[in-house]
């Protein structure tokens, strides 16, 4: 192999347009002499064991339209959840307006009481009505 498709092949796959931005970007390659073909040959064995870079130029939520795999189950997981949370959140609120409504009734009549009682004093007791069931 050339040296200058050696040279292309590992910009490439640094990313890197010089052999100081390399050597920026990777500091295991600081020690390489990039005069000789043997440093291309070593960087380019060090970038091949490397991962892929993710693609830089994916907004959020391109990556979250397709994410990678390893992520794919997790955010399963955290939709399932979310849904799950919503629907019990849904539950909770009308139980909510449930107990707020029994609650509106609750102190209706309490007021409705209060007054009776104040002006029961001045009333003579009724006598209990008698219950049909023990007749």
């Amino acid at each position: 192999m050339k040296l200058s498709e050696l040279k292309a092949l590992v910009y490439d796959q640094a990313q890197a347009r010089t052999p100081k931005e390399l050597k920026a970007q990777y500091p295991s390659l600081k020690s390489l002499d990039f005069r000789r073909k043997q440093a291309w040959q070593t960087a380019l064995k060090f970038l091949s064991t490397l991962p892929p870079p993710a693609e830089p130029n994916l907004t959020y939520e391109q990556w979250l339209a397709h994410p990678p795999p390893e992520y794919r189950e997790l955010f399963a997981t955290l939709d399932a959840t979310s849904q799950a949370f919503d629907q019990h959140y849904a539950n909770a609120q009308a139980l909510n307006g449930e107990l707020i409504q029994i609650a509106d009734e609750l102190e209706s009549l309490s007021l409705e009481l209060e007054t009776e009682a104040k002006t029961w004093p001045n009333q003579p007791p009724r006598p209990p009505k008698p219950d049909p069931a023990l007749n």
